[in-house]
């Protein structure tokens, strides 16, 4: 397992428990640059 997805996904659940926004609002602007790196 990658440890920068592993802490990415701690910090984005950290900040969905103490704000109650949604994960995928916090989530999507950190798996873009992955896709875009994938892509190419």
């Amino acid at each position: 397992m990658n440890t920068a997805y592993t802490l990415s996904g701690l910090a984005v659940g950290t900040i969905v428990g103490l704000t109650g926004v949604g994960g995928g609002a916090l989530m999507t602007p950190l798996l873009v640059p992955v896709g875009a790196r994938l892509m190419f």
